[in-house]
């Protein structure tokens, strides 16, 4: 299949037909032992079927801006959103290209893919690092496309890494809750200019709490979505930070949205006051009609948080925190968990129970529970506490 001959002046050179491509590479080794090396590794490659001649090959880096320069094509016809290339080009930008840049993707082994999530790893949340690792196998597999590479090793990496325990955020309580709506119900400042971006985030802050709409979902929001009457939010779209307004990832984000009557009046009262008319009919936008930006919605949020005497930890109580409490405060009150998750936009309802379910009862009540419990079996309170005079106690074995 291969062979190895002398080159006098040059060393040993190892040659051989590809048979997926029919041509004839070579490459000269100064030693013998390596150009056997070599030899032996072609025809095991060649055997298993995943061999890719070095001329053919690309670095992780190369294979890495191909892939970037595809997406922005897809970007501009439409195949994904401004958003979704954003992301990828961060990742390549900042985290895979430093790290696996330079390794020729025919030569990548799982031990580098390995090296690349514990790098990862030491900086961010381990499901963030699987993540990343995720995203490398979408390069992975445009390369085998391409004819880069002939296999991918980023698969058995990501099976290694099944079963990590997802980022537990830390909710609020049902008494910070309280605080905060409390606080967003104070709203200083003598001018519309300072009162209105404040009644924004009191609105924002009591649709996530009781309808478990993320941040995207309410700046989202149109006027055709919503049915205060009825008290319904139609969610049927999100709006990204660059003002793009994109459909819901899966079938389940499509869902109408119960609303307290509050809350339905709260938005009345904004579309009255602070309503300012846009193509899109979006309801909440800016002072002169353009977008919320993050950063001024987020900071604008921790305000809300120091005067509600929450501090403003974002680690902690981030804007999000909000949906998880919808989540255990709706299972709470007795909703069922399949409703819940319906609600909330999930497909699977493990979801809402594994990341958005938190403890809100306190243990007093806890037990008060469980006592209740005891109290609607009869026969518990009818059954003597001790044995008859005479007669041994028999357990059983379990």
């Amino acid at each position: 299949m291969a062979s190895v001959k002398p080159r006098p002046g040059y060393g040993y050179e190892v040659r051989y037909v590809d048979p997926a491509t029919g041509k004839r590479p070579s490459k000269t080794f100064k030693l013998k032992k390596d150009a056997d090396a070599y030899r032996r590794k072609v025809e095991r490659e060649i055997e298993d079927g995943n061999h890719t001649a070095d001329a053919e090959t690309k670095t992780v880096g190369e294979a890495a801006d191909e892939f970037i320069e595809w997406n922005r094509a897809r970007e501009r016809d439409g195949r994904i959103g401004y958003g979704r290339l954003y992301a990828l080009e961060n990742v390549v930008r900042v985290h895979i290209k430093p790290i696996l840049g330079g390794i020729r993707l025919k030569d990548l082994t799982g031990l580098d893919v390995e090296r690349f999530y514990e790098a990862q790893v030491a900086k961010w949340s381990a499901v963030g690092s699987r993540k990343k690792v995720g995203e490398f196998k979408l390069i992975e597999e445009f390369a085998v496309k391409r004819g880069y590479t002939k296999r991918l090793v980023t698969p058995d990496v990501l099976k290694s890494l099944r079963g990590l325990p997802p980022t537990r955020i830390r909710t609020f309580s049902p008494e910070q809750v309280n605080a905060l709506l409390a606080s967003s119900s104070t709203l200083t400042g003598r001018s519309d200019y300072l009162v209105r971006p404040q009644f924004m985030m009191r609105c924002a802050v009591h649709l996530a709490a009781f309808s478990g709409l993320r941040r995207g979902e309410i700046l989202g929001l149109t006027l055709d979505n919503i049915d205060l009457d009825n008290g319904v939010l139609q969610v049927r779209h999100s709006l990204t930070q660059w003002d793009e307004l994109k459909a819901p990832k899966t079938a389940a984000g499509y869902r109408d949205v119960p609303v307290p009557a509050i809350v339905c009046d709260m938005i009345r009262e904004w579309i009255a006051r602070y309503y300012i008319q846009n193509d899109r009919k979006l309801i909440f936008r800016g002072a002169t009609g353009g977008l919320v930006a993050v950063a001024d919605f987020q900071h604008r949020y921790w305000r809300l948080l120091g005067r509600a005497g929450l501090g403003s930890d974002r680690d902690r109580f981030h804007f999000h925190a909000l949906r998880h409490f919808a989540a255990s405060w709706m299972i709470h009150h007795g909703l069922p968990l399949t409703d819940v998750a319906a609600l909330l936009g999930h497909s699977k309802f493990d979801m809402t129970l594994q990341v958005y379910a938190h403890p809100v009862t306190k243990p007093a009540m806890q037990r008060a529970t469980i006592e209740r419990m005891v109290t609607q079996m009869p026969a518990l309170h009818d059954a003597p506490l001790t044995q008859p005079a005479g007669k041994s106690l028999v357990l059983n074995a379990f």
